[in-house]
C-alpha cells in the first residue's frame, strides 16, 4: 500500500514539474524557463561533489574507476535537466512560430 502511495505521489510530482516548466517556458521573458533546469543541474553538481568527497574519504586517493563512476553519475543526474531543457526549447519554438504567424496575419490585413 505504501509503495502505491509513493508511486502516485511521484507521478503527480513529475506531472506537476512538467506542467510548471511548460508554464514558465511560455512566459514572455525567456529567463523563467531556465529556473527548473538550473536547479536540476545544481542538484546534480551537489550530488556528484558529495559522492566525490565520500570517495576521497574512503580511499584517500582518487582512482580512475572513481572518476569514471563520477562522470557516469553526473551524466545520469543531469537527465532531468536535459528533459526540462527539451521541454523549454520545444515550447519556445512553438511560441515563436505562433508569434510569427500572428505577425504575418497582421501584415496581410494591412
Amino acid at each position: 500500500m505504501f509503495a502505491i502511495v509513493n508511486l502516485v505521489i511521484t507521478i503527480f510530482l513529475i506531472i506537476g514539474t512538467v506542467l510548471l516548466q511548460i508554464k514558465l517556458a511560455k512566459s514572455e521573458s525567456r529567463w523563467p524557463g531556465f529556473v527548473l533546469p538550473v536547479i536540476s543541474f545544481l542538484f546534480a553538481l551537489l550530488s556528484v561533489f558529495s559522492m566525490a568527497s565520500t570517495l576521497i574519504l574512503m580511499h584517500e586517493i582518487i582512482r580512475i574507476q572513481d572518476i569514471i563512476q563520477l562522470i557516469i553519475f553526473f551524466l545520469l543526474f543531469n537527465i532531468p535537466a536535459l528533459i526540462l531543457l527539451a521541454i523549454y526549447f520545444s515550447t519556445r519554438k512553438k511560441l515563436i512560430n505562433v508569434s510569427e504567424m500572428e505577425k504575418m496575419t497582421i501584415q496581410d490585413l494591412e
